[in-house]
């Protein structure tokens, strides 16, 4: 099911658990909404993936013109 978000703490849990539970992961995202179950805005995923990115939890790949986010090691 999916559950709407109401912060934007709560979004980067979500999407950080997803990637804790699937280390090996390279996802897009609209792949990244679709296997947490998020619902809303694809501003604030972005923005929430961004987020990781900078904390270095997170760490994003271009290819084929994509970008394709994973777990940091």
């Amino acid at each position: 099911m999916i559950a709407p978000i109401t912060t934007s703490t709560e979004l980067e849990t979500r999407i950080l658990d997803l990637f804790v539970e699937h280390p090996a992961e390279e996802l897009q995202l609209l792949d990244i909404a679709a296997k947490a179950h998020i619902s809303g805005r694809l501003a604030d995923l972005h923005h929430a993936v961004d987020v990781l990115v900078g904390a270095g939890a997170l760490r994003m790949n271009s290819r084929h013109g994509g970008h394709y986010y994973r777990l940091a090691n």
